[in-house]
């Protein structure tokens, strides 16, 4: 019997001991990093167009004319009837897009100098400079998809910056 207990006590110390000598304590690391205040390039746009507001804009950056009131009413009237307001924004912008008075750059045009038409697209609908990565994505997009331009005025239009002003 006291072979058992001594077995179970050496057991014991040796347990003991690898638990001991397993357990270090952890290191902290500090790192030096500093601070930056990371905004989105909107342009601290804040204030969201009325619907008559987005309505007459929106008319105005694709064709360079004024709205008429007839016409401006008669759009009014989907959003009031259609809760979807998302939804109806979008088909007001693709029955401007293919208006005959529409001012849209050929697919021409835009192959030629795509920096140039992204950067003039911005200025156009968003009133301001399209960053670097704005320019290299959308290029690379255009190239990747074979995009024509009207398709690129209806996503930049159909943007939530172009919502506000």
């Amino acid at each position: 019997m006291p072979n058992v207990k001594h077995f179970f006590i050496a057991l014991l110390l040796s347990l003991a001991t690898i638990a001991i000598s397993s357990c270090k304590k952890e290191t902290d690391y500090i790192y030096q990093v500093n601070d930056v205040d990371v905004k989105q390039n909107d342009g601290d746009k804040t204030q969201t167009k009325s619907k008559e507001e987005f309505i007459s804009i929106a008319y105005s950056d694709i064709t360079g004319q004024s709205i008429t009131r007839s016409q401006l009413e008669n759009l009014l009237l989907p959003y009031e009837a259609f809760g979807d307001y998302k939804l109806v924004e979008e088909m007001i912008i693709k029955s401007f897009l293919n208006l005959p008075e529409a001012q849209v750059p050929s697919n021409t045009d835009m192959q030629s100098d795509i920096p140039k038409f992204v950067n003039d697209a911005y200025r156009r609908f968003y009133n301001r400079d399209a960053n670097e990565y704005e320019v290299w994505y959308i290029e690379k997009y255009i190239r990747e998809n074979s995009l024509d331009p009207k398709l690129v005025y209806y996503a930049i239009m159909t943007s939530n910056e172009y919502r506000y002003y």
